[in-house]
């Protein structure tokens, strides 16, 4: 959890891109800015965001799963 990079289904790439590409596509234009707003935030304030997107987007996984 102590990771400073936002999860891949976040951004709509692939975590290999996150880890290695300078050059990433990103879909949404407004996600990209708000992560770059929090990349320069200090290391304790990274790890509450990225929490909390790991937490939301396993509960969104779970809905998901849940519909079909």
């Amino acid at each position: 959890m102590g990771s400073s990079i936002p999860p891949a289904d976040a951004l709509g790439v692939f975590s290999t891109a996150l880890l290695t590409d300078d050059n990433i596509a990103v879909k949404d234009k407004h996600l990209l800015q708000k992560f770059e707003v929090i990349q320069e935030k200090n290391e304790e304030d990274k790890i509450i965001v990225t929490r909390f997107l790991d937490l939301n987007i396993r509960d969104f996984k779970t809905k998901e799963a849940n519909a079909k």
